[in-house]
């Protein structure tokens, strides 16, 4: 997951969290993401998170691909609502295997 680094902050100090948990620290982590991106040979996707704002189903659904679960339309759409309304209790994931699929 990716975050502009003045929006990292803004949300630090809008928390009102120490510094520690802001820009210096987003910094340090996106680095040694970068560095291990570079040196290991890991499967990797990237999720840039106002992407997942602006498009919660798409990027959703490329999660899904890239980590080969077996989901369907219902719990997409489910994990696509919490994005849009975090705070708004999430549909209930299918109950049968049939229905995860359509």
């Amino acid at each position: 997951m990716l975050r502009p680094l003045t929006d990292i902050e803004a949300t630090r100090r809008r928390r009102r969290w120490p510094p520690q948990y802001g820009k210096p620290a987003a910094e340090t982590i996106y680095a040694n993401m970068f560095r291990i991106l570079v040196d290991r040979t890991y499967p990797t996707i990237i999720v840039r998170y106002p992407e997942l704002l602006r498009s919660p189903e798409t990027v959703a659904k490329q999660i899904v691909e890239f980590t080969e679960l077996a989901t369907g339309s219902i719990d997409i759409e489910a994990a696509a609502a919490f994005i849009v309304s975090p705070n708004a209790d999430p549909p209930p994931l299918a109950s049968k295997p049939e229905q995860a699929l359509q």
